[in-house]
């Protein structure tokens, strides 16, 4: 019986090689149990990054980690991709199953205008 540490370190290997043929720019996702992280990076650096603990997220009450949040944070971070004019990311899912929050977050980068 394969584990699902194993099932996740798997994924996790094959969306790394999705990203090596894929546009400049992307999203990472990570997600604990209390808070949600989207990082915008491009081949070399670190872009930007919204998270649960923003102080956006904190001052309009966005701080639960469920549905609506995520959708805010693709929402957020559509809109920071808008203003360094990047119109498609690579959405990268550190493993995760595409369904739920991560779900989400690209939902929101699609209300957004980001090709993902």
């Amino acid at each position: 019986m394969i584990n699902s540490r194993l099932k996740l370190a798997r994924r996790r290997r094959r969306d790394l090689h999705k990203t090596s043929k894929s546009v400049a720019h992307r999203i990472v996702l990570f997600k604990s149990s209390k808070h949600m992280y989207a990082s915008i990076c491009d081949e070399t650096r670190v872009l930007g990054q919204i998270s649960t603990l923003s102080k956006e997220a904190i001052e309009s009450k966005m701080t639960n980690v469920n549905i609506k949040t995520c959708t805010w944070i693709g929402v957020k971070a559509s809109e920071f991709l808008k203003s360094i004019n990047v119109k498609q990311v690579f959405f990268n899912k550190s493993g995760y199953k595409f369904h739920g929050r991560i779900k989400a977050i690209a939902d929101g980068l699609k209300q957004g205008g980001i090709l993902c």
